[in-house]
């Protein structure tokens, strides 16, 4: 369509971002990064990582899929506890694959 632009139609931002890119009102990636992998960019526990422990009980461990990084996020309300349980899974089979590995 003439006139619209796509994120493909930006830049490519060639800075690293540990955390990922900020996003703009229309979805795409700035050359701004985030600050924090959680939901609505709230600040996780520094100096703690989720990956050999657990994490306190008003936060969930977020991994990347890249396994970047394992931090514990607070529980916001939008996150359900459907989804609580699917990250502690998701913490726990990982732990497992490495006791086995």
């Amino acid at each position: 369509m003439v006139g619209r632009t796509t994120c493909d139609d930006r830049p490519l931002c060639r800075m690293y971002c540990l955390f990922g890119y900020r996003l703009d009102a229309q979805g795409c990636a700035t050359c701004k990064c985030k600050s924090s992998p959680c939901e609505d960019g709230a600040p996780f526990l520094k100096d703690y990582s989720c990956q050999f422990d657990s994490c306190p009980e008003t936060y969930y461990c977020k991994v990347a899929s890249s396994n970047a990084y394992a931090v514990c996020c607070p529980v916001t309300a939008k996150i359900n506890s459907r989804r609580m349980h699917s990250h502690k899974l998701q913490y726990h089979l990982s732990v497992y694959k490495k006791s086995v590995a």
